[in-house]
């Protein structure tokens, strides 16, 4: 028999805990239903796995740099190393095919990190919308690059995924910031 479906004896008033007040009544601040505010509403709308994905993000945004450091060390003042032509004549590295691979495959980098800032830390749809433009502007670069380089060198791997993570990161992006959107 459940005991808490009887009247108390005490002369306590209040209804049992299983039952919800009606619609409009005000609910006692030691009722264990009583539901707090969402303090930031910025944040309730994110998905528990946002963590997870957001350090997805950054690693293979770093893996992605380290193996591509090109256009980094040549931004900082670096010496990428000596490129040539197919004579074997010295040619400066932002003439060259080297570059371009690297900006491609930097910018998605950048892209990635955005991203994971965007999912782990940021709630304003502007932002989202704005780390989504240059998602979709990386990943047309990646696409420019591989489409240009395909028949002459073969597919550029990294290209390639840059090109579906690029679509997959977009799309992503843009229910986010629809979200947010809706939120406001």
């Amino acid at each position: 028999m459940d005991m808490s479906k009887l009247p108390k004896l005490s002369g306590d008033q209040r209804p049992p805990v299983d039952q919800a007040p009606p619609a409009g009544a005000p609910v006692p601040a030691d009722n264990p239903r009583r539901v707090e505010p969402v303090a930031d509403f910025h944040r309730r709308d994110v998905p528990t796995t946002a963590g997870a994905e957001a350090w997805i993000s950054f690693g293979i945004a770093a893996i992605l740099l380290f193996l591509n450091p090109g256009l980094l060390i040549f931004l900082t003042g670096g010496d990428p190393g000596a490129v040539t032509d197919a004579q074997g004549n010295p040619m400066r590295y932002v003439d060259s095919i080297f570059f371009q691979r690297d900006l491609a495959v930097t910018a998605f980098a950048v892209a990635l990190i955005l991203e994971g800032m965007v999912i782990a830390f940021i709630r304003n749809p502007i932002a989202v919308l704005a780390v989504m433009v240059f998602t979709v502007l990386a990943t047309l670069g990646n696409l420019a690059f591989l489409l240009s380089t395909y028949r002459a060198y073969g597919l550029p791997l990294v290209s390639a995924f840059a090109v579906v993570f690029g679509g997959y990161m977009a799309m992503n992006e843009w229910r986010l910031y629809q979200r947010l959107k809706g939120i406001r």
